[in-house]
């Protein structure tokens, strides 16, 4: 269907509305960084640039978007790494609604290239297997998982893909639909003796209904199915190939007590049978958002998410309940200034199907428990130019019940960004 839009979209020429936009952004940041499986940090200067690309073609509701960035990460006064880091990244999206309210969703990603030992965790990670593709991380903020290869450079490719399909079957109802691919592998030549990650293949779809109650009130269930599979690229004796099968189902609650300020809250199950067996575990989220100023001179709120769901870990190729938190709060002052402070905390929950309290202190690829949080201060120069300065802190630690639970690989830096950008908008 998007192919066959595209084409549509070249026929009719002048009536497809046209856009394209070219950025970058650099950023400076000094402090303590973690550069590898050790339990210490070290000094670090690094110097980060991002050019981006992004281009977009419109007609009606129908809208197909080709984006591109490239991340060249350059670590000074750290003598195991001498050279940039690049990462590149891709996506293309695809959007159109059609009948009454209904609406299809498309979107690939790419990434290629190399990562740095502190950011690992966002980019590998483990993916939510609850709901399906409709998992309960629904304020859609980046959840590090702790668990990152212990290397100080990591080359991966990491694939995904979404398609989602939704929209009204009556007055008040609503159906939704989700399936999701992805992939991510470790690349080039992996030295045995080397802890790396599992080359991760994983599918899931979902589906969930919703039924709006009262112009506050809503309730909404949801089900679904995944599949992962891990084979270890090391070939190690102990490491054959692990296969995990989950399926879930939830149900949850969302109350509007103003425009600005709501609650929600879901609870289920999920069951999974693999490798290592079969495990069963409750589910849940709870989520509030609020305001305490909402006027031209002062906007300001904040949000909290607590998430209990399953982890299909590729690091340590196991399948782990997992307990996430996010908070923030902040907002903007005047038209130009905005402040925001950021948590998080992400930790397996002490249930141990795997036997991985085994895990040595040292052994950071089994630190799964991870905390950090931010200070992002950003400034409006002007429509094309933006600046950003703060400060960032992370650290890991084994899980919670193990008996040399300790944090380690601290990292704290300050940093500063600029960033520009300009594009054009057809009719």
């Amino acid at each position: 269907m998007a192919t066959a839009s595209v084409a549509l979209f070249l026929a009719l020429g002048s009536a497809v509305g046209f856009g394209a936009s070219a950025g970058l952004r650099t950023e400076t940041r000094a402090g303590l960084i973690p550069t590898g499986g050790a339990t210490t940090s070290d000094p670090s200067l690094d110097f980060v640039v991002t050019p981006t690309g992004n281009v977009t073609l419109s007609r009606g509701d129908t809208a197909f978007t080709l984006g591109y960035n490239v991340r060249l990460l350059r670590r000074f006064f750290v003598p195991t790494i001498d050279r940039f880091i690049i990462l590149h990244n891709a996506n293309a999206g695809y959007s159109d609604q059609f009948g009454r309210g209904w609406r299809l969703r498309a979107n690939v990603a790419a990434s290629l290239g190399e990562v740095d030992y502190a950011t690992a965790g966002t980019v590998i990670g483990g993916q939510a297997q609850t709901g399906g593709a409709t998992g309960n991380n629904t304020n859609n903020q980046t959840v590090n998982n702790g668990n990152v290869p212990n290397a100080a450079i990591v080359p991966l490719l990491n694939l995904s893909g979404v398609v989602a399909l939704g929209g009204s079957v009556g007055r008040n109802h609503g159906v939704g639909f989700t399936f999701s691919v992805s992939q991510v592998r470790p690349i080039g030549s992996v030295d045995p003796s080397q802890q790396t990650f599992a080359n991760t293949i994983g599918a899931g779809v979902g589906a969930n209904y919703s039924y709006t109650v009262t112009a506050r009130l809503g309730v909404s269930a949801g089900a679904g199915l995944n599949f992962t599979t891990f084979d270890d690229p090391t070939g190690a004796a102990n490491s054959e190939n692990s296969n995990f099968r989950s399926g879930s189902a939830n149900f949850g609650v969302n109350y509007q007590f103003s425009p600005s300020s709501g609650a929600t809250a879901q609870v289920g199950a999920l069951v999974s049978d693999g490798t290592n067996g079969f495990l069963a575990s409750p589910t849940g989220s709870l989520g509030y958002n609020f305001n305490v100023s909402n006027t031209a001179a002062l906007q300001l709120g904040g949000q909290i998410m607590a998430t209990v769901d399953g982890q299909a870990n590729p690091i340590t190729q196991s399948y782990d309940p997992r307990l996430s938190t996010q908070a923030s709060f902040g907002g903007r002052i005047g038209s130009d200034w905005g402040v925001r402070i950021e948590a998080q905390f992400t930790t397996p929950l002490p249930i141990d199907p795997t036997g991985a309290e085994s895990m040595t202190l040292t052994d950071a690829q089994n630190a799964a428990t991870f905390v950090g949080g931010g200070i992002p201060v950003t400034y409006r120069v002007n429509d094309t130019v933006s600046a950003e300065f703060g400060v960032r802190a992370q650290a890991q630690a084994p899980r919670l019940d193990s008996d040399m639970f300790q944090f380690i690989s601290p990292s704290i830096t300050g940093y500063i960004a600029l960033a520009a950008t300009v594009g054009t908008a057809g009719p």
